[in-house]
């Protein structure tokens, strides 16, 4: 008969395939479902139902085999999980529903998403770094894409949204868990969550009926006492609730507080008083859902009560499901002696709870069970989309509380000497990385444990600085009133800003700010409110200027810091961010990643960093492959590369222009005019137009160092292994040049044969004047100008030459293995021979720079001469040289890269306005003003031999162009 009865009951079940979770909670067809189960179900059966168990996947088989027989021998309704991992719980949740009848609710505590209580899942941010957020339908977003994420693992009811309000600061269990401290901001964001997940499908259950926002004591350790009048409680912690619930709420988990004025008698929780569950809950408040009891292993009622005779009081109250029972058999036990024995609960009480149970089930989408699909599962828990999410809930969170100055966003970075300090944060984070991005800056990271002694010391190394930037994680985020950090931090973070102009920034509760013994000190403060790696770079960006701050206090602090404050700003620089933001998806730009994979595949090139910007935002920045074929170091977004020619744009464009807007220099001024020793020789009579457009007549390439190693004499001659008086060009690895050849090759430049046409052949030999031309004209090394100018004011650390006298060779990407000349593979000095015999620094090679910095150069041009909130160079300067110089007859620029002509109009990638430049060590980076792209790409395709021309042949670095301007396009169109 039992057997019978199981056949029975997986018929009704599986047979049942419609989706229903976007239907009315309670339906003919939910109804019909469950009433046609119990039927076939036993009492015993009916009351397993109710129980929801605690799940452990990381404990043992002991725990295990007492989960599947609670499963087999009491049918128990659902299960609740704690401490595991994706695969783990899937496993285990496949396993139980196996051998589950009537298929399982599953649940979780999922307030910031999986993560939880599940590792290696995404984090969402905290409710009250939620409550920061103006624009609500955000909150929208993320509850649907938490409840992708959970029906993804089989889940179906989260514990989720907290709808409390915060109205008690030292609130020890609720605090940032709340939304807030206003009963209308609570809500209406609690409303976004909860509709949010009801629409993704998800059974969302409200917590902690009737309002546990205002309680001292944390219900998990005692019974918290809330001792407020009716009046009180309508008006303020009843309030989330009534209005959630008329606004279709589908859970309720009823809180264990002791609140008087609702149930006087002694040492009773609210999760047991039927006066609170039923008459005021259901009754009053008209609730239909699923009403939950909180964890019934929890101090608040367990210090009462056993386990058994707790869960049959919860019953009694008129709660639907027991959460965390801890003895099954002994509640089912005196469940079922209560309908049989004692009378004091009716078999139509309980068949009510049961037939609730089940419509919620059939309203989950249980009636077409599946089990969890492991395939591609954690792929899955990240789509792009949810991170895109995620990203904006960050970005519009963090806030900004104090601008003294309007000092953010920085502004005149060349002045600012920055020291970016830590406590309580990792020595390497995402704040300083993201930081690093805009602006130069020393970083420190202090211990928590640190002494006096400590503090001094640094107080001492930070005055040698001009602006202080301190950014302090709270790790205990209920101890609002310390940091968590002793005496000693704590004066430290109030002296600094005495002695030091200093920046605040706190991934802590907004209740920290209290702390603060004279918060008009800082020069600016940021509330970033908890340290996620979002809010980490959104800090960052706003600081920066990459993205305007938003956000507004969700709670009342003090007089300076009420709820609602919050100042704004406005980007002045780049933002980085996600191809999601502008339409595109990740799908949309697999073909990127094949056609490179491909590349990499073919040997075109060990390994690349692609970076594109469109309209001032930073959509994609890649890195792919290794440094070398060998594939021991993955290529990052940090590495440097030698740009090769586009040194000629991002050093001798900048450095002339700069000339050309101080008035030291026309398209007509002859070199002679602006070099000294050239007057006489063959160079000295050219114009600088015809040079930087490449129609001045001189020779394409000259082979300079073959003159020095023809034989072993002369090499030896020339160079040497350790420098002395003589040997000081230091060209590569224990390679020491002669100083003397520096004089030898431009005396070969300014005696070079030139030839009469003046048309258009490409020409290194320009630019190899550039290093001259401006330390005559302005003092300065070139490097030295550049930095100064340009690199130092665009908060550029990744551009410059000779970068093994800042960076480690572990940074640097090789090229070639030089056989001829060097004799070893060249890493951390310039590939080009000619500019490694001048000293590593000349116009048209020996820059080392990564694919953003090159970019932020390209969009300074894009934007015409302006960045952070500054004119850099003069908007006509910029579109003498980004012309065309000599058209028809040459398409170049004044140094720049021009679209070839002769291309069909119509099926032109870039348009007539766009320019750039390539790079023989395999670099390439366009800007086009019509479409506001930017596109850069860094490789090293000449490891380990130059003469690898793959690259070239199969047009690798404008087909991704091709593609990025198509799918935006593309994007642009379907808006």
């Amino acid at each position: 008969m039992r057997y019978l009865r199981f056949v029975i009951i997986c018929f009704i079940v599986f047979v049942s395939f419609q989706k229903v979770s976007s239907q009315a909670w309670f339906d003919g067809k939910s109804r019909a479902w469950a009433d046609t189960l119990m039927k076939v179900m036993t009492l015993d059966e009916k009351i397993g139902q109710l129980f929801m168990v605690p799940v452990f996947p990381d404990k043992d088989q002991k725990h295990y085999d007492k989960i599947v027989d609670l499963v087999k021998t009491y049918n128990i309704g659902g299960v609740i999980y704690f401490k595991s991992g994706p695969v783990k719980q899937a496993l285990m949740t496949n396993m139980l529903q196996s051998y589950s009848r009537i298929p399982l609710f599953v649940s979780l505590d999922a307030e910031w998403g999986l993560i939880m209580r599940m590792d290696s899942t995404m984090q969402f941010p905290l409710q009250m770094t939620l409550g920061a957020i103006q624009d609500k339908s955000l909150i929208y977003e993320m509850g649907q894409s938490m409840a992708h994420q959970c029906k993804r693992m089989g889940i179906h009811i989260s514990f989720s949204p907290v709808a409390d309000i915060n109205n008690n600061p030292k609130n020890p269990i609720i605090n940032l868990r709340s939304f807030g401290d206003s009963k209308t901001e609570v809500t209406e964001r609690a409303y976004q969550y909860m509709k949010g997940l009801q629409d993704g499908g998800m059974i969302a259950v409200l917590k902690h009926f009737p309002g546990h926002g205002d309680t001292h004591t944390d219900s998990h350790k005692d019974l918290p006492v809330l001792d407020f009048d009716r009046k009180r409680l309508d008006s303020l912690e009843l309030y989330p609730f009534r209005e959630l619930i008329k606004r279709g709420a589908t859970g309720v988990m009823v809180a264990h507080l002791f609140v008087p004025e609702l149930d006087k008698t002694k040492n009773t929780a609210t999760t047991l008083s039927r006066s609170v569950v039923t008459d005021l809950l259901k009754n009053e408040l008209g609730f239909k859902g699923l009403v939950f009891t909180d964890a019934l292993n929890m101090k608040g009622v367990a210090k009462f009560n056993k386990p058994g005779e707790v869960d049959l009081k919860a019953l009694l109250a008129g709660n639907d499901v027991l959460v965390y029972t801890e003895d099954v058999p002994k509640a089912v036990e005196l469940i079922r002696n209560a309908i049989l024995v004692d009378s004091t609960l009716s078999l139509a009480e309980l068949e009510e709870h049961t037939r609730k149970i089940l419509m919620a089930k059939y309203y989950a989408g249980l009636n077409s069970y599946s089990p969890v699909d492991l395939t591609n599962l954690h792929n899955d828990l990240f789509k792009a989309e949810d991170i895109w999410i995620n990203r904006k809930l960050a970005e519009n969170a963090v806030t900004l509380v104090r601008n003294n100055d309007e000092i953010l966003p920085l502004q005149n970075l060349d002045t600012l000497r920055i020291a970016c300090v830590s406590l309580g944060m990792r020595t390497e984070y995402d704040f300083w990385k993201s930081l690093g991005e805009y602006v130069v800056a020393d970083t420190f990271s202090i211990d928590k444990s640190a002494n006096k002694l400590y503090y001094d010391s640094m107080q001492n190394l930070l005055s040698s600085y001009n602006l202080v930037i301190l950014s302090i994680s709270q790790t205990n985020r209920y101890n609002y009133n310390s940091f968590s950090f002793p005496e000693e931090a704590v004066n430290f973070i109030n002296t600094l800003p005495t002695k030091q102009k200093t920046i605040l920034v706190l991934f802590s509760s907004p209740y920290s700010l209290s702390v603060l013994t004279n918060p008009l000190s800082f020069q600016s403060i940021v509330m970033a409110y908890e340290p996620l790696s979002t809010l980490q770079e959104f800090a960052a960006q706003g600081i920066a200027g990459g993205i305007g701050f938003k956000g507004k206090l969700p709670v009342n602090v003090t007089s300076l810091f009420e709820r609602g404050f919050g100042l704004e700003t406005k980007p002045i620089r780049l933002k980085y961010t996600c191809p999601e933001e502008i339409g595109l998806t990740a799908l949309s730009l697999a073909s990127v990643d094949t056609l490179i994979a491909n590349a990499i595949e073919e040997k075109m090139f060990p390994g690349c960093q692609v970076w594109v910007s469109y309209k001032d935002k930073v959509i994609f920045n890649k890195s792919y492959g290794y440094l070398t074929y060998d594939q021991t170091e993955p290529v990052t977004n940090e590495h440097l590369y030698d740009i090769a020619s586009l040194t000629k744009i991002m050093a001798s464009a900048p450095a002339l222009m700069k000339m050309y807007d101080d008035n030291k220099l026309t398209p007509e001024t002859q070199v002679s005019d602006l070099l000294k020793e050239t007057q006489g020789t063959n160079v000295g009579q050219l114009k600088m137009g015809d040079i930087m457009s490449h129609q001045a007549g001189l020779k394409a390439w000259i082979p300079f160092f073959k003159a020095y190693v023809k034989t072993e004499p002369l090499r030896e001659k020339y160079f040497t292994k350790t420098p002395d008086s003589i040997h000081q060009i230091h060209v590569a690895d224990s390679m020491y040049a002669s100083i003397g050849l520096i004089d030898s090759v431009y005396h070969r430049i300014y005696n070079s044969d030139i030839s009469n046409k003046k048309t258009y052949l490409y020409s290194d030999m320009g630019m190899y004047l550039v290093p001259k031309i401006i330390q005559e004209s302005y003092h300065q090394s070139l490097d030295e100008f550049l930095k100064t100018k340009y690199y130092s004011k665009l908060g550029l650390t990744k551009m410059l030459y000779h970068p093994l006298d800042k960076y480690p060779i572990a940074l640097i990407a090789p090229t070639e293995n030089d056989t001829s000349f060097r004799k070893q593979v060249i890493r951390g000095y310039v590939h080009d021979q000619g500019a490694a015999l001048i000293g590593g620094m000349s116009g048209h090679a020996g820059l080392f720079a990564n694919a953003s910095s090159v970019g932020v150069m390209m969009n300074l041009y894009l934007n015409g001469g302006s960045y952070g909130g500054a004119e850099i160079l003069k908007r006509e300067t910029v579109t003498q040289f980004t012309s065309c110089y000599n058209c028809p007859t040459n398409r170049r620029g004044l140094i720049f890269d021009k679209p070839m002509f002769g291309h069909d109009q119509g099926k032109r990638i870039t348009s007539p306005l766009s320019f750039g430049h390539s790079g023989f060590t395999g670099t390439y980076a366009w800007a086009d003003p019509k479409t506001e792209i930017v596109y850069v790409f860094l490789s090293n395709r000449v490891y380990p031999d130059a003469e690898n021309k793959k690259i070239q042949d199969a047009g690798i670095r404008t087909k991704i162009l091709e593609i990025f301007t198509n799918k935006i396009k593309e994007a642009e169109a379907n808006k």
